[in-house]
């Protein structure tokens, strides 16, 4: 596994070369969000015997051996893991919901669309328009046609290759 995350690389590169004693964060949520990332930081930060200052748990230590502010900060952890994934689940149902009203939610726009950089409104592309409206003209005149079919005869057509999977899920 790897940490693609360059501030946070640079600054493990930055522990052996620096003397390091601390590092200062907000919140140790900042540092990882996941348990692995978490444990290989950890190995990390002891094996330079460098710990964490939180800023908003004055007493937290990767090093503490009391039972207590060990099961306090698992706590923490456990309340930052939820609160990431109720903040994920509002940001899904949001998304959703806009979806639900024709509203384009962002990601790639579908086959027959398209959006300006950074845009939230989808344009139609007239000439995948038309590649569009006649998939659906052919799936009306033979209904039994599978999608490999379809996928066939618009190779045939001469599809452009990188949005010929997206046009498939039009159907």
């Amino acid at each position: 596994m790897s940490i693609e995350r360059d501030g946070l690389l640079d600054m493990l590169a930055a522990l052996k070369e620096n003397k390091i004693q601390y590092i200062i964060v907000l919140s140790t949520n900042r540092l990882w969000r996941s348990d692995l990332v978490k444990v290989l930081l950890h190995r990390e930060l002891k094996k330079n015997n460098v710990d964490i200052r939180a800023i908003d748990r004055p007493n937290y230590s990767i090093y503490t051996q009391n039972p207590n502010e060990i099961f306090v900060n698992g706590m923490f952890e456990l309340l930052d893991v939820h609160e990431q994934l109720e903040m994920a689940l509002k940001l899904k149902r949001g998304r959703l919901q806009k979806a639900k009203g024709g509203g384009y939610a962002g990601g790639g726009a579908p086959f027959g669309y398209e959006c300006l950089r950074g845009g939230k409104k989808l344009y139609v592309n007239a000439t995948e328009a038309k590649a569009v409206q006649r998939v659906f003209q052919l799936k009306q005149l033979m209904p039994d046609m599978t999608l490999k079919m379809y996928r066939s005869l618009w190779k045939q057509k001469g599809t452009r290759a990188g949005r010929e999977r997206t046009l498939m899920l039009c159907l």
